[in-house]
């Protein structure tokens, strides 16, 4: 038991060593995460994405019906497109309260209250931006390339926007900064997700156009007169299966961009190495109570025991830190190793299979694009003598197709010349260090972000020296506040009080006690000494610096 729980710590320990050369994970891991994120979630999320899914998806189904074949739809058509707003707007922000319960899951919270003031920033920052992606994406879908970026930026919104920070420019930079990560893993897991669209929409195909028949069969009543081939070719129908099969593949892709985003964030936070810790500490009674039963058992009386060996001890201990590393949440951050075709099962075979049919299908394309402008080119070239024999009133379409290919042509070259030149004109940009300046702690209006938490500790015990205790204390509660502001536990701001500080931590840091209850004692010693009377010793100040050691391990 002892060699489980060391081997499980060290594993984690090793993991968070490499975290920072990271490649992403794979996009088979990513997908089949995704379904495990969505199996274990509690009935009361799935509720919430039905809140918002089905209104949204009747709306869209009555509206596309009731404009493409009403007889009075275009007369209603502008309170209709502002239901269909409303609807698309609900949609967004119950897509984010199921967001936030795949968040809890994964960092081990519980979920935070919704109240007024985060219903409003949440529903604000939706209507902003998500109405942008649909222009966007069209878009970015043409030029394919900023594709996978765009989507993971508008799903990443959807996920970091929690309604906690109002401002909107630090949602979308933050959503923006995680959208840029691993840009091959996501494109792979774009590619791996859209076969798994198309097997979901054949399915939905057959299902419903075999419904008439099954119901005739069942029935004996011919209450369905459409064959399936009409149906197919309905366009009612289709729209019934593009929106049922939006609905079983909008849950995947969310959990995965969560996923994408709670990685991301790992990598500098160590949130899902402290989600597992939590996880251990849960677990830590049960394993107790093992390891209790186990002891009790190997103490009887055996002739057949033996005194275990040492290095049967030392075999258990690596035995166990390889399984931690074979764990599906921390192998993809582990360096990538070429695998035989044995070792890498039905999942790797098929994905690899995948791969070859994409760059097969590519290079039929390829051959089918040149063939296309290669007879398009003899068309033209065969048409024009033609043209100049016949009636000059007659259109000269050879000469029509030809002038486009060579306009297109063209314009490709330009665009090409136009790349090299600005890439080769390109100056590698020089990074110019500032010198650093010294802020006025006796000013009012000094804040924490004006220096890092290291130059605020320099500063504070330069001042201590020097013999000015007082504003060497203030310059360690500075740096007391640029440490939780990285950790964007606080925002800093110019026009907060402590106060408010304490109350934003309270609200961020709820299961942090430690951290919170040294926060409190920082800033009670240091009111007392900046608005009152009290003398800065030596004592006082090691204990705000010890208190500050403990904001940082928690």
């Amino acid at each position: 038991m002892e060699g489980a729980i060391l081997g499980t710590w060290n594993g984690l320990r090793l993991i968070a060593r490499k975290s920072k050369k990271t490649d992403g994970p794979e996009a088979m891991n990513l997908a089949e995460e995704s379904v495990h994120l969505l199996r274990s979630l509690p009935a009361k999320a799935w509720i919430q994405y039905a809140l918002g899914t089905f209104p949204f998806v009747l709306g869209l189904l009555y509206f596309f019906a009731d404009i493409s074949r009403g007889a009075y739809g275009e007369t209603h058509l502008a309170p209709a497109s502002l239901i269909m707003a409303f609807l698309y707007l609900w949609l967004k922000f119950w897509q984010g309260v199921f967001a936030q319960s795949m968040a809890a899951k994964l960092y081990g919270r519980e979920g935070r209250p919704w109240t007024l003031r985060r219903i409003w920033n949440v529903t604000i920052i939706n209507a902003v931006v998500h109405p942008v992606g649909m222009l966007l994406i069209p878009i970015s879908a043409l030029l394919f390339v900023p594709l996978p970026t765009v989507l993971a930026f508008f799903h990443n919104l959807t996920f970091v926007a929690d309604g906690e920070e109002p401002s909107l420019r630090a949602n979308i930079v933050r959503a923006g900064g995680l959208a840029r990560k691993w840009y091959s893993n996501n494109l792979g897991y774009m590619f791996v997700i859209k076969f798994f669209v198309f097997f979901v929409y054949l399915n939905w195909v057959v299902t419903l156009s075999f419904l008439p028949d099954l119901a005739r069969m069942l029935l004996g009543t011919d209450i369905a007169p459409l064959q399936a081939a009409d149906l197919v070719l309905n366009s009612t129908f289709q729209a019934v299966v593009f929106l049922l099969t939006w609905l079983c593949v909008s849950p995947i892709n969310r959990a995965a961009y969560a996923l994408r985003c709670y990685y991301g964030e790992s990598i500098h936070s160590g949130a899902d190495l402290k989600a597992e810790l939590k996880f251990l500490r849960g677990a830590g009674l049960k394993a107790a109570v093992a390891g209790f039963a186990l002891l009790c058992f190997s103490a009887a009386p055996s002739s057949a025991a033996e005194p275990a060996e040492p290095t049967q001890r030392t075999d258990e201990l690596d035995q166990q830190i390889q399984d931690v590393l074979k764990r599906p949440e921390f192998s993809w951050r582990s360096p990538r190793q070429e695998a035989t075709e044995e070792d890498q099962g039905m999942a790797g075979r098929m994905s690899k299979a995948i791969v070859n049919f994409a760059n097969k299908a590519l290079e039929k394309i390829g051959d089918a694009a040149r063939a296309l402008v290669e007879w398009l080119m003899n068309l033209a070239d065969e048409e024009e003598p033609q043209r100049r024999n016949s009636d000059s009133s007659s259109f000269n379409w050879g000469g029509l197709i030809r002038g486009l290919m060579w306009t297109l042509i063209a314009a490709v070259a330009i665009a090409l010349i136009y790349l090299g030149v600005r890439l080769w004109n390109q100056q590698p940009q020089t990074v110019v260090l500032a010198e650093t300046v010294t802020p006025d702690l006796t000013a009012e209006d000094v804040t924490a972000d004006e220096l890092p938490e290291d130059e605020w500790l320099t500063l504070a015990h330069d001042l201590l020296n020097k013999g000015d205790s007082r504003l060497a204390l203030r310059a360690l509660y500075l740096a007391c506040l640029a440490h939780l502001g990285e950790r964007e536990l606080v925002t800093i701001s110019r026009a907060k009080s402590n106060r408010e500080y304490q109350r934003e931590l309270n609200r961020r840091a709820r299961l942090m006690e430690e951290l919170l209850h040294a926060f409190s004692e920082n800033m009670h010693s240091f009111e007392r000494v900046w608005y009152g009377v009290h003398e800065v010793t030596r004592t006082m100040f090691e204990q705000f610096e010890q208190n500050l050691h403990r904001i940082r391990q928690c």
